[in-house]
């Protein structure tokens, strides 16, 4: 099955959220009404932080097989933070942050749980950025098992842009 990447500038300003959200959609036009909920709510909250705590420029990029959307990323144009970023995507969140309503790491620990644990944050090979990304519902509400044939996120290597 062939294998593409939907790519999308966004703007470097706070529009970046609500442009990657309607791409989203239109990609996501045959989800439930469910998923499509949580994978906007996962998209606005990577996308808002790339916007808010990096430095553009700003790319959604959307790994496709065949006709379904597999996976989902924002990339950004600065490698700082993606140790942060780590930690709020893990299963014990970002330190300092235990409480359900503290300040910090709520919108990754959001990624986490509407992803059902398959999200990541990886450098990009040109090392002057990151992406921060979660797998998309595919078929009936499922979550397509992320499978990393040689290592890890070797199979987006091919999709890499130069940022």
């Amino acid at each position: 099955m062939s294998q593409y990447l939907h790519v999308t500038p966004l703007p470097s300003t706070g529009a970046a959220v609500g442009r990657a959200r309607a791409v989203l959609r239109e990609v996501l036009r045959d989800a439930t009404p469910d998923d499509l909920y949580d994978a906007e709510l996962a998209l606005a909250e990577i996308a808002g932080n790339a916007v808010r705590h990096s430095c553009p420029p700003y790319v959604l990029r959307m790994v496709m097989v065949g006709e379904h959307p597999v996976w989902c990323e924002v990339v950004d144009g600065h490698q700082g933070g993606l140790a942060a970023v780590l930690d709020g995507l893990s299963p014990a969140g970002a330190p300092g942050c235990d409480e359900v309503l503290a300040d910090c790491g709520r919108g990754l620990m959001l990624v986490r749980v509407l992803s059902d644990g398959c999200c990541a944050a990886y450098p990009l090979r040109s090392g002057r950025a990151k992406a921060v990304g979660f797998a998309l519902p595919v078929a009936i509400g499922a979550r397509e098992p992320v499978r990393l044939p040689r290592g890890r996120f070797e199979w987006l290597a091919h999709f890499a842009v130069t940022l």
